[in-house]
């Protein structure tokens, strides 16, 4: 294991990173038929007491010699995360989106859909990330809710509870109500 891995194996498991590690993954074949599959973390590290940072880095690279099927990736990708040892860190958000769908489909949702995240990619993403969120904030609600009741760990579910948004939704709104004056702004420039 190199000194990259070793320093994200000991910063993933020590004291400042409690939470879960979220991964993504992304396998391709070069122009001379090689395969590679690379993972990257995202988690939330405690810098300060109640403030976190959002942190990632590349959890591990790695050629496959084999075919990219279901089982050759997930094989690959355990081997990466066992590697630096976070396998039981790995959020589950396959969970967390069902979860999600449970409770519109509860509130006779006729087409549940996903929350959208903000993407530093697409200049308008924060509006519409907002703006979804705002037209589901009681399912949101609900929902942060079933975060919090399912979290046995106590200091988890206060920083849970803490997400709740029962009272900020005006914010959310005003901050709407900025972004489309912006967004129109920029739709009329010559």
């Amino acid at each position: 294991m190199g000194s990259h891995q070793t320093n994200l194996k000991v910063e993933l498991n020590g004291p400042k990173v409690s939470g879960e590690i979220s991964l993504t993954c992304n396998a391709w074949q070069a122009e001379n038929m090689d395969g590679y599959f690379a993972v990257t973390g995202h988690w939330i590290e405690e810098t300060a007491p109640m403030q976190w940072e959002l942190k990632s880095a590349l959890v591990g690279f790695m050629q496959l010699c084999n075919a990219h099927n279901g089982e050759h990736l997930g094989q690959a990708l355990f081997k990466l995360v066992d590697r630096i040892s976070i396998t039981h860190k790995e959020q589950s958000s396959l969970k967390r989106k069902e979860i999600w769908r449970t409770i519109q489909m509860k509130a006779s949702v006729a087409k549940p859909i996903q929350l959208i995240l903000d993407m530093k990619v697409w200049w308008s993403s924060t509006f519409w990330m907002l703006n979804r969120g705002d037209r589901n904030k009681e399912h949101i609600n609900t929902f942060i809710n079933e975060l919090h009741w399912e979290e046995t760990d106590s200091l988890k579910r206060n920083k849970i509870h803490m997400l709740k948004l029962d009272n900020k939704w005006t914010w959310v709104q005003s901050f709407m109500d900025l972004l489309i004056i912006c967004t129109l702004s920029l739709l009329t420039l010559p």
